[in-house]
């Protein structure tokens, strides 16, 4: 995920050349290290991001208070 800070279930798989359903697993782990973050709220078609990437990503994109 450093590469590619986005993925999905099916690229992680063909990239891996591991299962669809180890995969999801292995997402699903890295989401409850705190690593990746789920994106897109959905339940099928989920996006991935590496959190911490995404985080450095944004600072300072916040809107400024007056």
């Amino acid at each position: 995920m450093q590469k590619k800070p986005l993925v999905d279930i099916g690229s992680v798989a063909a990239n891996l050349k591991i299962s669809i359903p180890t995969a999801t697993v292995a997402l699903d782990h890295l989401v409850r290290l705190g690593i990746a973050k789920e994106v897109t709220g959905k339940r099928r078609a989920r996006v991935f991001g590496y959190s911490r990437y995404l985080k450095n990503l944004s600072e300072g994109t916040e809107p400024i208070r007056h």
